[in-house]
């Protein structure tokens, strides 16, 4: 869902808008339940904002070893900019809105464990041939 930037981008830079944004799905991602991010947009200049993204999500995983599913919360905090000119690691504004789910949903991938693992006893797959 974007958010959009058209009053923010009237105002001077440095000015601030905290905004709420709720997802229930993000593609390859498995949510337990929607979620609600804090974000706190920033303009820094006359084509370029900051996202500063803050909040839990609860997703479903599956074990490594065992491959049951298990529920992992991950706590997000991160800041995303967004230019009408994007360069290196920006995001492009469309018209007046900002679409900060992708950048959610790659900020998620990127924090999740190597190795998905459902707890430090898990013994992992059990054979009944011995």
């Amino acid at each position: 869902m974007p958010i959009s930037i058209l009053g923010l981008s009237r105002l001077s830079d440095g000015s601030q808008k905290p905004q709420k944004l709720d997802i229930s799905e993000l593609d390859d991602i498995e949510l337990l339940n929607p979620v609600t991010f804090d974000v706190m947009l920033t303009k820094v200049s006359h084509e370029t904002f900051d996202a500063h993204v803050t909040g839990d999500v609860a997703i479903l995983l599956n074990c490594n070893r065992c491959l049951k599913r298990f529920k992992t919360t991950i706590g997000l905090d991160f800041h995303a900019l967004y230019s009408d000119d994007p360069v290196d690691d920006q995001w492009p504004i469309d018209k007046n809105d900002i679409d900060i789910e992708e950048a959610i949903r790659q900020e998620i991938l990127f924090e999740l464990p190597v190795l998905q693992i459902c707890s430090e006893k898990c013994t992992g797959i059990k054979s009944n041939k011995l």
